[in-house]
Parts: C-alpha cells; sequence; structure tokens
C-alpha cells in the first residue's frame, strides 16, 4: 500500500467534509420534504375526514328527503283519490238533482193537470146545478101557474056555485 501523500491526504478530507455536508444537507433537504408530506398528508386525511362527515351527512339528509318524498307522494295520491270520490259523488248527486227536478216537473205537471181538470169538472157541475136550478124553477112556476090556473077555476068554479046558491 502505498502512502497516501500529504496533499492528496488533505484533499480527500477536504472531499470528505464536503461529501458528509452535502449528505447533511441532503438528509436536512430529505426531512424537510418529509414533514411536509406527513404535513399534506395529515390535512389530506383531515379533509377527507370532513367529507366523509358531510357525506354521512349528505346521505342521512337524502335518506330523509327520500322519505319525505315518499310521504308527500301517498299524501298525494290519497289527496287524488279523495278528490276521485268527491267528485264521483258530485256527479252522482247532479245526476239524483235532474232526475228530482224532473220528478217534480212531471208532478207539477200531473197537478197543473188534475187542477185544470178540476176546475172543468166544477164548471160543469157548477152548469149542471144551475140548469138544475133553473128546471126546478121553471117547473115551480109551472106548478105554480097550474096551481093559480086551477085555483082560478076553481074559485071560478067555486064562485058561481056560490053565487047560484045565493042567488
Amino acid at each position: 500500500m502505498k502512502k497516501p501523500s500529504p496533499n492528496t491526504s488533505f484533499l480527500n478530507t477536504n472531499a470528505n467534509v464536503s461529501d458528509e455536508a452535502s449528505e447533511d444537507d441532503a438528509r436536512a433537504e430529505n426531512n424537510a420534504l418529509m414533514d411536509e408530506l406527513k404535513e399534506q398528508v395529515q390535512k389530506a386525511e383531515s379533509a377527507s375526514e370532513e367529507y366523509q362527515r358531510q357525506l354521512s351527512t349528505l346521505h342521512a339528509r337524502l335518506g330523509e328527503s327520500m322519505q319525505d318524498q315518499a310521504k308527500l307522494e301517498d299524501q298525494a295520491h290519497e289527496n287524488e283519490a279523495k278528490a276521485n270520490h268527491l267528485e264521483n259523488e258530485r256527479v252522482i248527486l247532479l245526476r239524483q238533482k235532474r232526475e228530482m227536478e224532473r220528478q217534480i216537473e212531471s208532478e207539477r205537471t200531473a197537478m197543473m193537470q188534475d187542477k185544470v181538470q178540476h176546475t172543468a169538472r166544477e164548471h160543469e157541475q157548477q152548469s149542471v146545478v144551475q140548469r138544475l136550478k133553473e128546471t126546478l124553477a121553471q117547473r115551480e112556476l109551472k106548478a105554480s101557474a097550474d096551481d093559480d090556473k086551477c085555483l082560478s077555476r076553481s074559485c071560478k068554479h067555486s064562485c058561481s056555485l056560490n053565487f047560484i046558491r045565493f042567488g
């Protein structure tokens, strides 16, 4: 082995020191980068956890919204069914009302016809009664006249008999 010369040994020492300084710098730089990466990873994990919490909250809200929507759809279907039922009842009642109005009008017409017939019969009966009264009155007049004639004749006959007796 050769003994290094004093000049080469100084250079070697300087190179060793310079290599060690470079390595120290590189290590320090690596450590700084590692710390920075760790910090970024920690921030990313925190952000990820926050996003997970928000996602969980949003899923819960979505579930509630879907339940509310289902309830509202059920209510809408119930209301629609009620509305259909009420509309059907309205149509039935309207039909019944028209039928009742027709019946009332028919009964009113029948009553008017009955009234007209009754009035006509009443007038006819009054005419018959009037004719009967007139006939009776004529008969009574005739009977009275006949009685008067009879009385006159009887009276004449009796008067002449009385005159003959007293005379």
